[in-house]
């Protein structure tokens, strides 16, 4: 005597044979991570600064891989996807604007989103370099 087994049970094995031992091996890992972050650009007085140059590195990359120009209140918004891996990226958030002196910080990659990220540009000739 056979026994018969429904289709649907039939693909249920099938899914069970092909996607489970892909899910194991890859570690779950779909898609792409996301980083995203948002927020103002001000003096040393809280006065907002327009079109300062808004850039995000990934590793030791020496070209940016996204770059945005404040807005006239000072707001800028990068978001970029990366490929994630066992290994933390290390994600820089550069600020220029002529006149100022350089801003770097180096953001937790754990973080997706970096909402109301402040970023204070101080004067090239202030005292406290």
């Amino acid at each position: 005597m056979r026994l018969h087994i429904p289709r649907n049970l039939q693909l249920a094995r099938l899914v069970l044979i092909c996607v489970v031992p892909f899910v194991l091996l890859t570690g779950g890992c779909f898609g792409d991570a996301i980083i995203s972050v948002k927020g103002t650009v001000v003096d040393t007085h809280e006065k907002p600064i327009q079109r300062a140059r808004a850039e995000l590195y990934f590793n030791s990359e020496t070209s940016p891989r996204k770059s945005h120009m404040s807005s006239d209140a000072g707001q800028y918004r990068l978001f970029d996807t990366y490929a994630p891996s066992f290994e933390k990226p290390k994600i820089i958030l550069v600020v220029e604007k002529e006149g100022f002196r350089r801003y770097s910080e180096e953001l937790d990659a754990s973080k997706a989103y970096h909402e109301n990220h402040k970023v204070i540009l101080r004067p090239e000739d202030s005292a406290d370099k």
